[in-house]
Order: C-alpha cells, then structure tokens, then sequence
C-alpha cells in the first residue's frame, strides 16, 4: 500500500496578502513586526500555519506491510492465495490437521482454503470431529457402532474401549488385569453336564435368531445360549466353562465380573429351572457366587431335576427378565481370586420335567482388575 504525506506550513506568494487569522498575538498589527517574527513576551516563532508541525506522515498498514491478494502469506495474514485455487505455499504448508477451530471442533480432514477478502484460513470443507460420520483421520465418532475389545488394540487383556473426545480409540480403561469375552468367537468356551443321567446340554454359540418367547428381544450377535433358536431341554442339568484364567497380574487388587445377559426360565408355583454363576481353582470344586450389583438372585428356592441348580437361590423364572427391553447386566465381586492362576467360571443351568421356554443368553463376560495395567 503506497504511503501518503501531508503537506503543511507552505510559504504564502510575495505580494499576496496571507490568509485572515494566519498572525498570531493579541490586538491589531501596528506593522512594526511582520507575521513570521517572534511574538513578544512568548519566545516561540510563529510559521503562518495555525496547526502543529506534524512532520512526515509516512504510515505502512496494521498488518505490517502485507497485500491480501498478491500470492504472498506475509505481515499477520494466515494464508494468500491470490484469489486462486490454493496451493501448499499460498496456504503456508497448513492443513485441516494443522487448524485449531474453536467453532467446528477438532478438524480430521477435508480441504483447507482460503477466504480472498480477509487472507484468513477457510474451514468449511474441512471435515470435523462430532458430526456422526467417520471421515478424514477419524478412528471413530459418537458412540462405537461395533465393540472393540482392548485385546484387539494390544493394550491389555480387559476393559473398555470407548470413543474419545479426539474421535480416536481411547483404550485408556484397558488393564492386563482381567478377560473380556464378547462371543464374537466361541473359542475356548466348553459345555458339559453335571450329572450323567440329565438331558443333553442345550449350550450352544452363535447369533440368536429369535425374539420373546424364542429369545431376547432385538436379537444381538455373538451369544451362548441354551438354545439359539428354541427351548432349552426338560431335566436338564447343563454347564458352560470358561477357559482357564489367569489373574496373576491382579494380586493384591480388586476383580468384578460382569456378565451381560438375557434369560427366561419357566416358573411355576415352586418356582422351577433357572442358573446360577460358580467359580474354581481347580476345575473339580465348584463354589456359587452371589451377585453383589445389578440383577440379582431370586429369594426362593430352584425346583431343578439335579444339583447344584435344584435347591439353590439363582436366576429364576420369578425375576422375569424377558420384560426387559435388553441384556441386562450382573456384578460379582471375584477378588478373593485376585493372584490366582488356573481359576475356572461357568454358568450353570437347571430345569425339571415340567413346562420349557427360552432360556439363559450370555452375551459377554467382563471380569476386570483395578491393576497391573
């Protein structure tokens, strides 16, 4: 931008009469001192011009000199691209990563450009973190449509993997102390009978593919289940088995298991078939486990065909969990397993000869340390 100067205190032509109000003092001129002398009694020389000696008036722009529009990212502009489509250099090697915009969020990709008018970074086609797409570098945005367990991101053996304020995977809760079973696989898992003269096991993996009386309302992928698809068996007395666990990396710590889970046992006025949740540290001696959270056991007996279900406080057709909307969740405290090795978990279930429905689904397993992350 050019620089203007001002011109000021000009000389007047000889002969012309200087402009009125161009003497200075008080009272009329007597003609003994001629405009441009000292003023008696002031000490200060008078120019003829009525204002101050400005000086040069030379000025450059606020922005130091810069010239939005001439291709050149100078003085405080943020970006020139000379009203062209912009090139690295016109956006001073930025992108959309590279742009903190309080307004749209945290930017994850898209195109960056710039406004002509004001040389300043353009993010509207920048795509940003919150809009319910996962777009530019996003790993994920809102709520994760698929679970990812933390063993599948290498950061520990249990806990939850949630979607961060960044869009990215935040495995900040992930522990290597603990298991998470979500049954996309039914590895490891195996099914058996507590007595030999029950029916057949009715545990079976996969999707179910039935909704009340047949299933859970709004079938859900990757369960075990007695009977995916049907009723489990009458006299039955079954069991479904963990691997072997190790919670060595928890001595000293708290262990919560959770199980995600649907059922729907038969119940009549002695309050027949239902299951309940044993642990051990051998595979031989079994222990039941009371829920310390969530839902809990029933408060009378099961009226099942063979121990340990028949006489036993456990899920039962009284607690009517198919009017739930969805799985529902149960805790039980473990930490007395907690630096114990070769430690088992099964579910068992037990029916009579009566009336059958669905069933037990097990959705997932958490089992969860407070150390050795």
């Amino acid at each position: 931008m050019l620089a203007i100067a001002s011109a000021v205190g000009c000389q007047t032509d000889a002969g012309i009469d200087p402009p009125f109000g161009s003497t200075t003092g008080s009272g009329s001129n007597d003609g003994s001192e001629e405009s441009g002398g000292a003023v008696p009694g002031t000490g200060s020389d008078t120019t003829g011009s009525s204002g101050p000696d400005v000086g040069d008036t030379s000025t450059t722009d606020d922005d130091g000199g810069a010239l939005c529009g001439d291709g050149v990212v100078s003085g405080n502009e943020e970006c020139d691209c000379a009203g062209r489509p912009c090139t690295a250099e016109g956006l001073g090697g930025m992108t959309c990563l590279d742009i903190d915009d309080p307004l749209a969020g945290v930017l994850t990709g898209g195109e960056l450009s710039c406004n002509p008018a004001s040389c300043r970074f353009d993010t509207s086609t920048c795509t940003h973190c919150g809009d319910g797409q996962v777009n530019g570098n996003e790993a994920c945005d809102g709520e994760l449509t698929e679970r990812v367990t933390c063993r599948e991101t290498g950061r520990g053996t249990a806990g939850e993997v949630v979607c961060g304020a960044d869009c990215q995977l935040d495995t900040s809760a992930c522990t290597a102390c603990g298991y998470t079973f979500d049954f996309s696989s039914c590895e490891g898992w195996t099914v058996g009978r507590t007595d030999p003269l029950a029916a057949n096991p009715s545990w079976a993996c996969g999707d179910p593919t039935g909704d009340p009386p047949y299933g859970p309302p709004g079938a859900f992928a990757g369960a075990w289940a007695t009977g995916l698809d049907g009723y489990y068996s009458a006299n039955e007395s079954s069991f479904l088995r963990s691997p072997p666990l190790d919670f060595g990396k928890c001595a000293g710590e708290s262990l919560t298991m959770t199980v995600s889970h649907w059922f729907n046992f038969a119940s009549l006025a002695e309050n027949a078939d239902g299951g309940i949740v044993q642990v051990s540290t051998d595979g031989e001696t079994w222990t039941t486990v009371v829920p310390t959270g969530g839902t809990e056991y029933g408060d009378a007996p099961i009226v099942a065909a063979f121990p340990p279900v028949d006489g036993a406080l456990g899920f039962d057709g009284s607690l009517a969990a198919d009017a739930s909307p969805s799985v529902q969740a149960t805790e039980l405290d473990l930490s007395d397993l907690a630096g114990q090795s070769g430690v088992y978990v099964r579910f068992v279930f037990g029916s009579n000869a009566s009336s059958v429905t669905a069933g037990w689904y097990i959705d997932a397993v958490d089992i969860l340390g407070s150390g050795g992350g």
